[in-house]
């Protein structure tokens, strides 16, 4: 399944960039959607930059114009994972990430506010077009599988 409908991904990833107060005087927290990435390989599921496949240190990621964005590596219990910040555009995007020299993968959302006090972005679709990916029940993460010959 390529489209997944990842409205949870907004609570489960929602990070904090400023606070506001609400029409009601309560806090509100707003921000960026935060979406985490395991990149594996596919069959074995190893995660490609803990094995080295893919070189932190030449990974860069783009907007569709170009514009670096927000991203980080977490690392959980020997799991490089990803997190990037998709930032605040609401609508259709795509990013770009920048695996090495030769591989690019797109990754196309749309985003909205949420209705209410405070109006936080979420994702309404998610797509990455040329790779199979699924949301992990248990993490939120999501685990984008490479071919082998992809990476060879």
């Amino acid at each position: 399944m390529k489209k997944i409908m990842l409205f949870g991904l907004l609570i489960t990833f929602l990070g904090v960039s400023s606070c506001d107060i609400s029409d009601d005087g309560s806090e509100c927290v707003i921000g960026p959607v935060l979406i985490l990435i395991d990149l594996v390989e596919e069959g074995s599921n190893e995660n490609l930059f803990s094995n080295g496949t893919f070189d932190k240190s030449q990974f860069t990621v783009v907007s569709n114009n170009n514009q670096p964005v927000n991203h980080n590596f977490l690392n959980v219990d020997g799991r490089e994972y990803l997190r990037i910040a998709l930032g605040e555009t609401v609508g259709e995007n795509t990013i770009s990430l920048k695996l090495n020299s030769e591989v690019i993968m797109d990754i196309q959302y749309t985003t909205a506010l949420s209705t209410g006090e405070c109006n936080n972005p979420y994702i309404t679709d998610f797509d990455i077009p040329e790779y199979d990916f699924e949301q992990l029940p248990s993490t939120g993460a999501i685990r984008v599988y490479f071919p082998l010959q992809v990476l060879d």
